[in-house]
């Protein structure tokens, strides 16, 4: 049992791990944006901006966050020294404080899309789901040329339980990205959390080659067998079996 309840506890953090994949990508980006309106800035704050950069791209966090806090107190109205703030304190685990660093921003410049997408990262994070939703929505309104946006924006309707909007944010950006797994497995879960065990079935099997030692992959992919009905479910016990098998095996790693 106590395996069992490792599989479903490592099933129910999909969905919030898979939302980060983007935002490391965000994160890395925010810091090295040059800040805007940079002509107007003394040289020597200019220096200390860029040297909070470097020290970001290096990881010193604690260095980073000097200079960034900084540079904006001394230029307030430069929304992209508050989104490398935002990035600094999220990678530094204080989140609530960079959610008001990316609240800063937005107010400044309402429009920036990467604002808005990193904003409903953390805000879902803090189990602010709705609030979440309304940012990926805007960041999309934003960038309709970004298909990416649409992975965050399925992951949350998947959470919310709203899994036909799930499906069609996850189908536009696999449309635009077919080898994208983690958007793949997204659909496979969402196809099963609405009772498309066939889709799901289908999705699944095609995953397990690009990624056989996933083992919630196995899992899912047995459980949606055994979620057929009973016509489905006699001649396909052997292969939900060996899906189970291979979800042990690497739980027994």
């Amino acid at each position: 049992m106590q395996k069992l309840t490792t599989v479903w506890q490592y099933k129910i953090m999909q969905n919030f791990k898979a939302s980060q994949t983007l935002l490391a990508t965000l994160l890395a980006l925010a810091a090295t944006i040059p800040a805007s309106n940079a002509s107007s800035l003394p040289p020597a704050l200019l220096d200390r901006y860029y040297q909070g950069v470097t020290y970001f791209k290096h990881g010193e966090l604690d260095k980073a966050l000097e200079l960034f806090k900084m540079v904006s107190l001394s230029a307030p109205s430069d929304p992209l020294v508050h989104i490398s703030l935002a990035a600094a304190l999220q990678q530094k685990g204080d989140t609530e404080d960079a959610i008001a660093e990316y609240r800063r921003a937005i107010l400044i410049r309402p429009d920036d899309a990467f604002a808005c997408e990193s904003l409903g990262l953390l805000l879902q994070s803090q189990g602010q789901l709705m609030e979440a939703l309304q940012e990926y929505q805007e960041a999309i309104k934003l960038r309709p040329d970004v298909p990416l946006l649409h992975f965050n924006l399925g992951i949350a309707e998947r959470t919310a339980g709203n899994y036909q909007e799930a499906i069609s944010q996850l189908l536009q950006v696999i449309q635009a990205y077919p080898d994208h797994l983690k958007a793949k497995a997204q659909l496979a879960a969402t196809y099963q959390d609405n009772g498309n065990f066939h889709e799901a079935i289908e999705e699944y099997q095609s995953l397990l080659p690009q990624d056989p030692d996933n083992f919630s992959l196995h899992f899912n992919l047995a459980t949606a067998f055994l979620s057929q009905s009973p016509s489905w479910i006699r001649p396909i016990f052997p292969t939900s079996d060996r899906q189970f098998l291979g979800c042990n095996k690497h739980l027994d790693n």
